[in-house]
């Protein structure tokens, strides 16, 4: 596998967003034309146990309440590989993880509300997996590190928000100073690759409001974990909302 991504989803809405944040998901396919296939992790699939879903097709869920009508009217098309969902077991098993397989797990907001920007043609197949929030960042990027060797036309991504209060959202677009203080620290130390730093985000002076729980924030892991230290992050994208939202896009390519 050459490339891993960090998208955060934002509220259900996004589906519905048209700026620079989402015409940029919405390049994703014209921008990576070689990736065929998805391994997709959900902030809003949480389990202590990885699982990983071996279904040949998705129902959406709506998991979710007092949003636009339209949003529950969506009707997902995407299709699972039990074929790739068997190497992300195996991969995981090798790797010393406890990963189930899972059925009838439907695509959560966090899965289809980024698919449905990345890839609406449902032309790639996907492989949903579960987040264990309490997880050690240390032991989460060990999943990185053993989905390398997957094949080239696989991608894995990892639905979160780096900054994702919901207790604390504010009025216009216009980054709170603390929110902004948090993720302009993170943004450098993803971008310096600067393991340690990282691994040690719990210890900002912002971190708990900016990571109130970590559901969101700590798969990012996973994702980061993928590169050597040679090879290359790049922020494709970035804005907030409601002051304290970050909407971010990664992407780490290895050489």
């Amino acid at each position: 596998m050459k490339k891993a991504f960090f998208m955060a989803h934002g509220a259900p809405t996004i589906y519905l967003e048209d700026n620079d944040y989402t015409q940029s998901l919405k390049n994703f396919k014209q921008h990576n034309p070689e990736i065929k296939k998805l391994v997709l992790m959900s902030a809003h699939f949480e389990s202590p146990i990885i699982r990983v879903s071996t279904s040949t097709t998705y129902e959406t869920m709506y998991d979710f309440g007092g949003f636009p009508k339209e949003l529950y009217e969506v009707k997902m098309e995407t299709k699972g590989d039990p074929s790739l969902s068997q190497q992300v077991l195996s991969l995981l098993d090798k790797a010393g993880f406890k990963a189930n397989a899972i059925e009838d797990r439907p695509l959560d907001h966090g899965a289809w509300t980024l698919l449905k920007l990345i890839d609406p043609q449902n032309t790639c197949p996907v492989v949903l997996m579960s987040v264990n929030p309490f997880e050690e960042p240390r032991q989460l990027m060990k999943i990185g590190e053993a989905f390398r060797s997957l094949s080239d036309d696989t991608a894995f991504i990892f639905s979160g928000g780096l900054v994702h209060n919901l207790g604390w959202l504010g009025y216009g677009d216009q980054a709170d100073p603390k929110a902004l203080r948090f993720w302009t620290w993170l943004d450098q130390a993803i971008q310096n690759k600067d393991t340690q730093a990282l691994l040690n985000y719990a210890s900002q002076v912002d971190a708990k409001l900016a990571v109130p729980r970590p559901e969101h924030f700590i798969g990012f892991f996973s994702v980061y974990g993928f590169m050597h230290d040679q090879d290359q992050v790049h922020l494709l994208n970035h804005m907030f909302q409601f002051q304290t939202l970050s909407l971010d896009y990664y992407t780490f390519i290895r050489k």
